[in-house]
């Protein structure tokens, strides 16, 4: 007995395949631009969370060890450090003034490129351009200010830290 070819035919023409594959790239072309977008995002939200941190740490150990920390912004470097002050006025180290980098017991936070510190602002409302020093102290209070940082979207984040209670708080 013999198959007749005039049967049901099974499998894809080349044609269906096409198809599929087109919708393929068209549905891929269109969603993995917005996941870029949504990436630069994520690691804008990181790099703020991750000063946020430093600073509620930088607080603790001001509190905890009776010493004050200085947690230094620097707009030009686009890097956050993390020091112990000399003493309890806030002074910064003079081996950090002379060398520009942190003292060997701090630490410093680089911050990715496409995030920037925009603006420093003192508690008495005065702009910093280049270094904004924030200090910590063992009563658990700061000298306070606001710190903008820009990522890809339009808004800035904006890090606001009391100068009675040395809290800090992040608004998207």
């Amino acid at each position: 007995m013999e198959k007749s070819l005039s049967g049901p035919q099974n499998g894809f023409t080349l044609l269906e395949v096409m198809i599929v594959l087109l919708l393929i790239g068209l549905v891929t072309g269109l969603v993995v631009p917005r996941f870029g977008g949504t990436l630069s995002s994520m690691q804008a939200r990181s790099a703020v969370k991750k000063i946020a941190t430093i600073l509620r740490y930088a607080r603790n150990q001001a509190v905890s060890e009776q010493q004050t920390r200085v947690v230094t912004f620097d707009l030009s470097l686009n890097r956050v450090v993390l020091e112990l002050a000399v003493d309890q006025i806030g002074e910064v180290s003079a081996e950090r003034k002379k060398t520009d980098s942190a003292d060997p017991g701090g630490k410093v936070y680089q911050l990715p490129e496409k995030i920037r510190l925009l603006e420093a602002i003192s508690a008495s409302g005065e702009n910093i351009e280049q270094e904004f020093p924030l200090y910590f102290y063992p009563a658990g209070n700061s000298s306070g200010g606001v710190i903008l940082l820009q990522g890809k979207r339009k808004s800035p984040y904006r890090l606001q830290i009391d100068f009675i209670t040395g809290i800090v708080d992040v608004t998207d």
